[in-house]
């Protein structure tokens, strides 16, 4: 089942959303959603589905938004906006919606940023940042700006990143990185910057990655990725470099993917995959990869989905979407 936590029609607050490109769950349970066509950061009331415009160019003060990319919440509940258009990242405090430039060429030392694509928070609470631009791993202090390349051509050994999108942590502390271009998943340890394949296409007919789009760590350490390209979800052995398919359409049963964008996993550990291309989602076992489409529209009551983009769990287990296409944010029940 399926209904509109937000938009224009649902709870007070403006508008509605514009192109919902993130999304995110604060520790109180409300949800926050980075709006790359209203340029502006916007909380949602779980409940109520009311919107607040947290940041925006008329919310907040400091420098607007041009085009916010990915966001992340640090250590201090702050939140953090990689913006391609500035190519910059921006803190933005959650109660007052002011927007201060952390880094970018003029804020902070070190190199500047050329496309930052990806986002995410390390350990130690430093912000890790996904170049595409630069074709780097970049290191931002969360308090100066100050900028270290974790991982590019000249720092750290290993194969040299083409297009870094997805970033993630795993669970011993390094990073995890999805480029595109290498069409590679690659390990890269964020003392030394040495960058371990873990997995890449060596000829385009070996099975291998295409498109690596999302990568998510499951509970025993084991990577998921999403590859639009192939129509399949992997998983990697982070100590073997084992690429096993998870689920495409010559493993495990049922309606194969269209266009799969993102996946998360489920307390129970079943895989919930994003599919852009069959407007809806689907329930992947991770032991047997059979697929089951659990909300479109012949499955599951409430609005048909239109462009669902981003996906995150709530902390009672519902599901909750950005759905670019109905500009909303939908919750769907998991049963």
């Amino acid at each position: 089942k399926r209904a509109i936590v937000s938009n224009k029609e649902t709870g007070t607050g403006g508008r509605g959303f514009g192109a919902p490109v993130g999304i995110t769950v604060e520790h109180d349970g409300n949800l926050l959603v980075l709006d790359a066509g209203l340029r502006a950061v916007i909380r949602v009331d779980p409940v109520t589905g009311n919107r607040t415009i947290v940041s925006h160019e008329r919310v907040g003060s400091g420098p607007n938004f041009r085009t916010p990319f990915a966001i992340a919440i640090d250590g201090d509940s702050n939140l953090v906006v990689a913006d391609s258009g500035l190519a910059a990242v921006i803190r933005v405090d959650p109660m007052t919606g002011a927007r201060t430039i952390l880094a970018d060429d003029s804020t902070g030392t070190g190199m500047g940023f050329g496309n930052p694509a990806g986002i995410t928070v390390d350990g130690n609470g430093h912000l890790v940042v996904a170049d595409v631009g630069q074709e780097t791993i970049i290191q931002v202090h969360p308090l100066t700006g100050e900028r270290s390349i974790v991982s590019d051509d000249s720092v750290g050994g290993g194969a040299a990143f083409i297009q870094p999108r997805a970033i993630t942590i795993d669970g011993e502390g390094n990073l995890v990185v999805g480029d595109v271009g290498l069409q590679a998943i690659l390990r890269v340890d964020p003392v030394t910057g040495d960058r371990t394949l873990l997995s890449m296409a060596r000829k385009k007919e070996d099975g291998g990655l295409e498109r690596p789009v999302s990568v998510v760590v499951e509970s025993n350490g084991n990577l998921l990725v999403t590859d639009e390209g192939k129509e399949a979800v992997f998983r990697i052995d982070p100590v073997t470099f084992d690429r096993t398919i998870v689920t495409d359409p010559n493993t495990g049963t049922g309606m194969v993917f269209g266009q799969n964008v993102a996946v998360t996993v489920e307390d129970d550990g079943n895989l919930i995959v994003v599919d852009e291309g069959r407007r809806a989602l689907f329930r992947v076992d991770p032991l047997t990869g059979d697929r089951t489409i659990f909300s479109d529209d012949n499955t599951g009551a409430g609005p048909s989905l239109a462009t669902p983009h981003v996906i995150d769990v709530e902390h009672d287990g519902n599901l909750v979407l950005g759905d670019i296409g109905l500009a909303a944010v939908v919750r769907v029940d998991p049963l």
